[in-house]
């Protein structure tokens, strides 16, 4: 069932924590900022909770059958991908009469999903987790393939991120203290960084430069900035 929080007084769930693991959350595209609406998992619930109108919140949880434990809005904001502990992943949106609906359902990952990107055009994700494949592309318009991720991996990915602005690229990272890059669209292996003492629990391209330079952040509280072309690292 889906409902809305109408009653003064009444609050949605906060995200679960798990010690040594980031919560998962994502911000709703917005093109003036106006809009701030945070998407996360809360147990067996999809929370979709508007920071400016708390009325306007929604928690979904109708057919999650485990805990949602990574989320993703679409770059164009009609679209929300959300994974579970089990390796289901589900993409859904608002139908004409308000309720969502899902329009992808699929077990991916024989894992928990850690962390889930769309595709510049929203109409593919990127899915990575645990489990022996432990990522999956997904092309949501015909339900298959678009491309191979998985190359020289050999532990719990955690992380993954896409570079929109041409060249596009693709970051995946995980518990191997490896950052691996793919070129795209579809994706394709270019090499990998190790780094480390601590499990990379978050790569993702810089918004301000359209990625010119990406950011790791680390286990052992370390935050590293690396030049996207000469993978050289500015800060550490």
């Amino acid at each position: 069932m889906e409902a809305p929080l109408q009653a003064v007084g009444i609050y949605p769930p906060h995200p679960k924590g798990t010690r040594a693991k980031r919560v998962k959350w994502c911000m709703k595209p917005s093109e003036d900022g106006s809009e701030r609406v945070l998407v996360y998992g809360a147990g067996q619930n999809l929370v979709v909770r508007d920071l400016n109108d708390p009325s306007k919140t929604r928690i979904v949880n109708e057919g999650i059958l485990a805990n949602v434990t990574a989320v993703a809005y679409s770059p164009n904001g009609y679209s929300i991908a959300f994974g579970d502990d089990k390796g289901a992943v589900k993409v859904g949106g608002w139908n004409a009469d308000g309720a969502f609906t899902a329009t992808f359902a699929e077990n991916c990952l024989a894992g928990p999903v850690n962390d889930i990107k769309f595709s510049d055009d929203s109409k593919k994700l990127i899915v990575v987790g645990g489990g022996a494949s432990r990522a999956k592309t997904i092309n949501l318009e015909n339900k298959g393939k678009w491309g191979e991720i998985t190359a020289g991996h050999n532990a719990t990915l955690l992380s993954c991120d896409m570079k929109y602005s041409k060249p596009q690229a693709i970051l995946v990272a995980g518990e191997d203290l490896e950052v691996h890059s793919y070129k795209a669209m579809p994706p394709g292996y270019v090499g990998s960084q190790k780094f480390g003492p601590g499990f990379i629990n978050q790569v993702a391209f810089t918004p301000w430069d359209e990625g010119a330079h990406y950011l790791t952040i680390s286990a052992d509280k370390s935050i590293k900035l690396i030049n996207t072309e000469s993978k050289e690292t500015i800060i550490d």
